[in-house]
Order: C-alpha cells, then structure tokens, then sequence
C-alpha cells in the first residue's frame, strides 16, 4: 500500500490486489438495523445470530481504512436520527454508510391476525421514513461526511411467510394478498431511498439490484427469508466496494 495526497491534502489509500481500490476517506461510518450488525439464520439453527462476517467486518478486510460498524438490531430510522448526532466517528475524511428501512416498514403481525381486514401501518409510515431518511442524511453532510445511502435488499416472501405462520398463523394472508404481498411492501421502502438520494445528492448503494442481478437471490438470503447471510454480506460488502470505486 502507497498513499498519494491530492491538491486538498486529503489522504488517498491505493491497495494493490485483485482490484485497485482507490478511496478519499480514512474511515467509513456504518450506520443501520441488524442488516449492518450482521445478522444471520443458518439452517438447523434455533434462533439466529450475529456473525463476524457482517458487511462492515468483510469491507475493513478488503480496505486498508477504519470501519466502523454502528448496526443495531430492530433501530428504524427515527432512533437513527436521535442518535446520530452522538456519534463520535465523524469528520470530514468519513464515509457514511447508511443502510435503513427494514424495521421502518415491518408490521405489528399480532394485529393484523387480530383483524386481517382492517387498515394496518408500517412501524414507520411511508411518508415518516422519507422525512426522516431526508434529515439522517442532512445531519450527516452537517458534520461535512459523505453519505451514502442502501437500497433494502430484497426479502424472500414465501420464507418469510412461512415463518411469520409459524408465529401468526394464516389468517395474516388476507391481509398480505390484499396489499400486494409482501415483496412489494417491502419494495416501497427501497425505492423511496432512491427518490431521497436523488433528492439529497446522496450517493446511491443499489443492494436490491446487486442481489436481483444473481442467478438466484435466495441464495443470498437467510432462513428467516429477511437476513442475509454470509454470502449475502459479502455480496453487500463488494457492491459497496465497487460504488465506493465509482463514485470516488
């Protein structure tokens, strides 16, 4: 490794390897839900867990920079605002990560199966995601950082499915069907990280497409039908290598 400092003395790592990477930052923030912590679902596992090959774990192996994971299970995106401010990692050679939606779109299921016919919000409305989406990634330009912010990779719905039966049972379904299944809720969630990025000229990390672009996404994707697993983290770490690449 070699460093080059341009006309604004900030400092340029090059890593020679199979690739050459070149980034403008010394650190990269990592900032979301359990999709940034690491989460997994293995089969013949009770329950899942955290894994040590978490997208942020796989990126500060491919990058000789510091990487920072500040992924917390079940957070939306309103505890993100109220925390981030606090957070100490910022400054201005700092890439932030900002990979968020999967719980602001996740439903109350124990309500649904009490009334499947009735109206049902997400966690986050769609409009309140948005809203605070737009300020997380203001917040972040405040503390003269780069933000980019992840599309929701995509969830596998008949998984998924089966294991909200399990808990819920299948009454849940009418309610399912009758707002366009799952997928598509979930979907709603990843565009609109899109329309705030061309909103806010925050760079755009397009996970959803980099997992619909495989032969089979499933594959990348846990038991639970809403996890990636660790093909899947690596997947995420090496689109977000290849857009730290292009857009810097």
């Amino acid at each position: 490794m070699f460093y080059i400092i341009n006309s604004d003395n900030i400092k340029i790592n090059v890593i020679a390897g199979d690739k050459v990477v070149v980034i403008l930052f010394n650190k990269i923030v990592c900032i979301g839900d359990s999709i940034t912590k690491g989460k997994v679902w293995k089969e013949n596992e009770r329950k899942p867990y955290i894994t040590e090959m978490s997208y942020p774990s796989i990126l500060q192996k491919l990058l000789c920079v510091d990487v920072k994971n500040y992924g917390i299970c079940d957070i939306t995106s309103r505890q993100i605002l109220e925390n981030i401010p606090g957070i100490r990692d910022f400054n201005r050679e700092s890439a932030v990560i900002l990979e968020i939606g999967g719980n602001d779109c996740n439903l109350n299921w124990k309500n649904i199966k009490r009334n499947p016919h009735g109206s049902h919000e997400a966690a986050i409305p769609l409009e309140g995601f948005k809203n605070n989406l737009q300020k997380i990634v203001d917040t972040v330009k405040n503390f003269e950082c780069a933000p980019l912010i992840c599309t929701l990779p995509p969830l596998d719905p008949d998984r998924y499915y089966n294991l909200l039966k399990r808990v819920f049972g299948e009454s849940i379904k009418l309610w399912i069907d009758k707002n366009g299944g799952i997928f598509n809720w979930q979907e709603r969630y990843s565009n609109a990280v899109k329309e705030i990025a061309k909103k806010t000229g925050a760079y755009l990390i397009d996970i959803r497409e980099a997992f619909l672009n495989t032969v089979d996404y499933r594959k990348y994707i846990s038991i639970d039908g809403i996890h990636p697993n660790e093909d899947g983290y690596h997947l995420i770490a090496r689109t977000c290598l290849d857009a730290l690449k292009s857009i810097f």
